[in-house]
Protein backbone atom coordinates (compact mmCIF):
# COMPACT_ATOMS: atom_id res chain seq x y z
CA UNK A 1 0.00 0.00 0.00
CA UNK A 2 1.59 3.11 -1.02
CA UNK A 3 -0.16 6.02 0.79
CA UNK A 4 1.51 8.25 -1.69
CA UNK A 5 0.07 7.22 -4.58
CA UNK A 6 -3.67 7.11 -2.60
CA UNK A 7 -2.89 10.63 -1.97
CA UNK A 8 -2.61 11.50 -5.41
CA UNK A 9 -5.67 9.88 -6.49
CA UNK A 10 -7.73 11.45 -3.86
CA UNK A 11 -6.39 14.61 -4.48
CA UNK A 12 -5.80 14.74 -8.96
CA UNK A 13 -7.59 12.16 -10.20
CA UNK A 14 -10.75 13.19 -12.63
CA UNK A 15 -12.25 9.62 -11.90
CA UNK A 16 -15.79 9.52 -10.11
CA UNK A 17 -18.15 6.70 -8.54
CA UNK A 18 -17.07 3.26 -8.89
CA UNK A 19 -14.01 4.53 -11.37
CA UNK A 20 -12.05 6.15 -8.23
CA UNK A 21 -13.12 3.34 -5.93
CA UNK A 22 -11.34 1.27 -8.90
CA UNK A 23 -8.45 3.22 -8.95
CA UNK A 24 -8.55 3.31 -5.14
CA UNK A 25 -8.17 0.09 -5.12
CA UNK A 26 -5.00 -0.49 -7.27
CA UNK A 27 -3.63 2.17 -5.14
CA UNK A 28 -3.89 0.26 -2.12
CA UNK A 29 -1.62 -2.62 -3.79
CA UNK A 30 0.76 -0.03 -5.35
CA UNK A 31 4.02 1.08 -4.35
CA UNK A 32 4.93 4.85 -4.32
CA UNK A 33 5.41 4.90 -8.53
CA UNK A 34 1.68 3.89 -8.65
CA UNK A 35 2.84 0.28 -10.08
CA UNK A 36 0.56 -2.71 -8.84
CA UNK A 37 -0.29 -6.17 -9.82
CA UNK A 38 -3.72 -7.29 -8.10
CA UNK A 39 -5.73 -9.99 -10.02
CA UNK A 40 -8.83 -8.28 -12.13
CA UNK A 41 -10.59 -11.18 -9.06
CA UNK A 42 -8.84 -9.56 -6.09
CA UNK A 43 -9.66 -6.33 -7.61
CA UNK A 44 -13.78 -7.05 -8.57
CA UNK A 45 -13.94 -8.39 -4.75
CA UNK A 46 -12.37 -5.39 -3.37
CA UNK A 47 -14.62 -3.22 -5.18
CA UNK A 48 -17.79 -5.30 -4.16
CA UNK A 49 -18.72 -6.23 -7.91
CA UNK A 50 -18.40 -8.71 -10.63
CA UNK A 51 -14.95 -9.31 -12.44
CA UNK A 52 -16.99 -8.07 -15.72
CA UNK A 53 -17.75 -4.44 -14.26
CA UNK A 54 -14.72 -4.22 -13.09
CA UNK A 55 -13.06 -4.92 -16.62
CA UNK A 56 -14.97 -2.25 -17.89
CA UNK A 57 -14.23 0.01 -15.49
CA UNK A 58 -10.46 -0.68 -15.75
CA UNK A 59 -10.72 -0.08 -19.57
CA UNK A 60 -12.67 2.98 -18.84
CA UNK A 61 -9.53 4.20 -16.64
CA UNK A 62 -7.12 3.45 -18.93
CA UNK A 63 -8.77 5.29 -21.69
CA UNK A 64 -8.53 8.27 -19.42
CA UNK A 65 -4.68 8.80 -19.14
CA UNK A 66 -4.68 8.07 -15.86
CA UNK A 67 -4.00 3.99 -16.06
CA UNK A 68 -1.41 2.08 -17.84
CA UNK A 69 -2.39 -2.06 -18.30
CA UNK A 70 0.19 -3.89 -19.60
CA UNK A 71 -1.53 -7.86 -19.83
CA UNK A 72 0.17 -10.92 -18.43
CA UNK A 73 3.56 -9.29 -17.69
CA UNK A 74 3.08 -8.97 -13.59
CA UNK A 75 3.83 -12.18 -11.30
CA UNK A 76 2.23 -15.66 -12.26
CA UNK A 77 0.74 -14.32 -15.77
CA UNK A 78 -1.61 -11.40 -14.13
CA UNK A 79 -2.39 -7.95 -15.54
CA UNK A 80 0.87 -4.92 -14.17
CA UNK A 81 -0.58 -1.79 -13.42
CA UNK A 82 0.88 2.00 -12.97
CA UNK A 83 -1.10 4.57 -12.12
CA UNK A 84 -0.20 7.53 -13.98
CA UNK A 85 0.88 9.73 -10.86
CA UNK A 86 2.06 12.47 -13.60
CA UNK A 87 -1.32 13.17 -14.92
CA UNK A 88 -3.49 13.30 -11.67
CA UNK A 89 -3.65 17.17 -11.54
CA UNK A 90 -4.63 18.56 -7.93
CA UNK A 91 -8.34 19.86 -8.12
CA UNK A 92 -9.23 23.42 -8.24
CA UNK A 93 -11.02 24.57 -4.97
CA UNK A 94 -14.50 25.61 -6.27
CA UNK A 95 -15.55 29.46 -6.84
CA UNK A 96 -17.43 31.41 -4.10
CA UNK A 97 -20.63 31.27 -3.74
CA UNK A 98 -22.60 34.27 -4.76
CA UNK A 99 -24.68 36.54 -2.90
CA UNK A 100 -28.49 36.06 -3.46
CA UNK A 101 -30.64 38.42 -5.60
CA UNK A 102 -33.11 40.43 -3.58
CA UNK A 103 -36.32 38.56 -4.18
CA UNK A 104 -38.85 40.39 -6.43
CA UNK A 105 -42.18 41.38 -6.32
CA UNK A 106 -44.74 39.32 -7.76
CA UNK A 107 -45.79 40.21 -11.38
CA UNK A 108 -49.22 39.67 -13.26
CA UNK A 109 -49.52 36.24 -15.32
CA UNK A 110 -47.85 36.30 -17.52
CA UNK A 111 -45.05 38.67 -17.09
CA UNK A 112 -43.97 40.71 -19.98
CA UNK A 113 -40.71 39.14 -21.19
CA UNK A 114 -40.95 36.41 -19.70
CA UNK A 115 -40.01 33.29 -21.30
CA UNK A 116 -42.85 31.03 -22.75
CA UNK A 117 -44.70 28.73 -20.91
CA UNK A 118 -43.00 25.06 -20.55
CA UNK A 119 -43.72 22.76 -23.26
CA UNK A 120 -45.32 19.28 -23.20
CA UNK A 121 -42.68 16.22 -22.36
CA UNK A 122 -41.38 15.39 -25.47
CA UNK A 123 -41.95 11.79 -26.69
CA UNK A 124 -39.19 9.20 -25.44
CA UNK A 125 -36.27 9.11 -27.52
CA UNK A 126 -35.99 5.80 -29.65
CA UNK A 127 -34.31 3.07 -27.91
CA UNK A 128 -32.30 1.60 -30.72
CA UNK A 129 -28.67 2.03 -29.82
CA UNK A 130 -27.24 0.56 -33.12
CA UNK A 131 -26.33 3.27 -35.28
CA UNK A 132 -23.77 5.09 -32.97
CA UNK A 133 -22.59 7.33 -36.04
CA UNK A 134 -22.54 11.04 -35.25
CA UNK A 135 -23.44 10.57 -31.87
CA UNK A 136 -20.06 10.69 -30.49
CA UNK A 137 -20.35 7.46 -28.27
CA UNK A 138 -18.00 4.98 -29.02
CA UNK A 139 -18.08 1.52 -27.54
CA UNK A 140 -15.28 0.33 -24.73
CA UNK A 141 -13.61 -2.89 -26.12
CA UNK A 142 -13.34 -5.54 -22.75
CA UNK A 143 -9.99 -5.93 -21.30
CA UNK A 144 -9.21 -9.79 -22.23
CA UNK A 145 -8.89 -12.00 -18.87
CA UNK A 146 -5.22 -13.45 -18.64
CA UNK A 147 -4.93 -17.27 -17.47
CA UNK A 148 -2.32 -17.00 -14.47
CA UNK A 149 -0.19 -19.74 -14.03
CA UNK A 150 -1.07 -21.13 -10.99
CA UNK A 151 -4.35 -22.15 -12.76
CA UNK A 152 -2.51 -23.80 -15.50
CA UNK A 153 -1.04 -25.91 -12.79
CA UNK A 154 -4.43 -26.58 -11.46
CA UNK A 155 -5.70 -28.09 -14.26
CA UNK A 156 -2.78 -30.23 -14.95
CA UNK A 157 0.47 -28.41 -16.38
CA UNK A 158 3.72 -28.55 -15.06
CA UNK A 159 5.09 -25.30 -13.74
CA UNK A 160 7.90 -25.41 -15.91
CA UNK A 161 5.64 -26.72 -18.48
CA UNK A 162 3.08 -23.57 -18.21
CA UNK A 163 6.09 -20.67 -18.24
CA UNK A 164 7.28 -22.20 -21.75
CA UNK A 165 3.48 -22.42 -23.29
CA UNK A 166 2.59 -18.32 -21.70
CA UNK A 167 6.21 -17.12 -23.65
CA UNK A 168 5.02 -18.97 -26.80
CA UNK A 169 2.21 -17.31 -27.10
CA UNK A 170 3.57 -14.25 -26.49
CA UNK A 171 6.04 -14.63 -29.38
CA UNK A 172 2.89 -15.52 -31.27
CA UNK A 173 1.33 -12.30 -30.19
CA UNK A 174 -1.38 -14.22 -29.13
CA UNK A 175 -1.13 -13.93 -25.26
CA UNK A 176 -3.19 -16.85 -23.76
CA UNK A 177 -6.56 -15.42 -22.41
CA UNK A 178 -8.98 -17.55 -20.05
CA UNK A 179 -10.86 -18.72 -22.59
CA UNK A 180 -8.59 -19.97 -24.75
CA UNK A 181 -7.01 -21.76 -21.98
CA UNK A 182 -10.64 -23.02 -21.00
CA UNK A 183 -10.98 -24.25 -24.87
CA UNK A 184 -7.58 -26.01 -24.97
CA UNK A 185 -8.68 -27.76 -22.04
CA UNK A 186 -11.70 -29.00 -22.67
CA UNK A 187 -10.37 -29.94 -26.25
CA UNK A 188 -7.76 -31.78 -24.62
CA UNK A 189 -10.24 -33.77 -22.65
CA UNK A 190 -11.92 -34.97 -25.99
CA UNK A 191 -9.26 -36.40 -27.47
CA UNK A 192 -8.51 -38.16 -23.91
CA UNK A 193 -5.28 -36.51 -23.75
CA UNK A 194 -3.39 -35.23 -20.01
CA UNK A 195 -3.03 -31.44 -20.41
CA UNK A 196 0.54 -31.76 -20.27
CA UNK A 197 0.73 -34.05 -23.51
CA UNK A 198 -1.55 -31.37 -25.17
CA UNK A 199 0.36 -28.69 -24.34
CA UNK A 200 3.94 -30.52 -25.28
CA UNK A 201 2.66 -31.48 -29.02
CA UNK A 202 1.53 -27.68 -29.13
CA UNK A 203 5.25 -26.76 -28.42
CA UNK A 204 6.47 -29.33 -30.25
CA UNK A 205 4.96 -28.42 -33.60
CA UNK A 206 4.42 -24.80 -32.77
CA UNK A 207 0.57 -24.67 -33.04
CA UNK A 208 -1.06 -22.08 -30.93
CA UNK A 209 -3.01 -24.14 -29.36
CA UNK A 210 -4.86 -28.08 -29.36
CA UNK A 211 -7.55 -29.66 -30.66
CA UNK A 212 -8.87 -33.16 -30.58
CA UNK A 213 -8.91 -32.86 -34.68
CA UNK A 214 -5.66 -32.13 -34.40
CA UNK A 215 -4.31 -35.28 -33.31
CA UNK A 216 -6.68 -37.02 -35.80
CA UNK A 217 -5.71 -34.69 -38.51
CA UNK A 218 -1.59 -35.77 -37.64
CA UNK A 219 -2.29 -39.44 -37.66
CA UNK A 220 -3.67 -38.91 -41.34
CA UNK A 221 -1.14 -36.35 -42.34
CA UNK A 222 2.06 -37.52 -40.64
CA UNK A 223 4.97 -36.01 -42.55
CA UNK A 224 3.23 -33.72 -44.78
CA UNK A 225 4.20 -30.30 -44.38
CA UNK A 226 1.90 -28.85 -46.11
CA UNK A 227 -0.79 -30.08 -43.34
CA UNK A 228 -1.65 -27.21 -41.44
CA UNK A 229 -5.16 -27.77 -39.43
CA UNK A 230 -3.80 -25.51 -36.64
CA UNK A 231 -4.01 -21.93 -38.21
CA UNK A 232 -7.10 -21.35 -37.36
CA UNK A 233 -6.92 -22.08 -33.33
CA UNK A 234 -7.25 -19.20 -31.11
Amino acid sequence: MSVRAMAAVWAGSAQSGSALLMLLAIADFSDDDGRAYPAVGTLANKCRMKPRNAIYLLRQIAESGELDIKPATGPRGVNSYRIRLDRLQPLQPGAPLQDSAPLQPNVGTPAMGCTSPLQPIAPKPSMNHKNHKGTGLRKLKPVPVWVSKDQMVTDGLQAETASEFIAHRQDLKRPLTVRAWSDLVREAAKARWSVEDAVAKVLAKGWISFEARFVEGAARSDGDASARPWEGAR
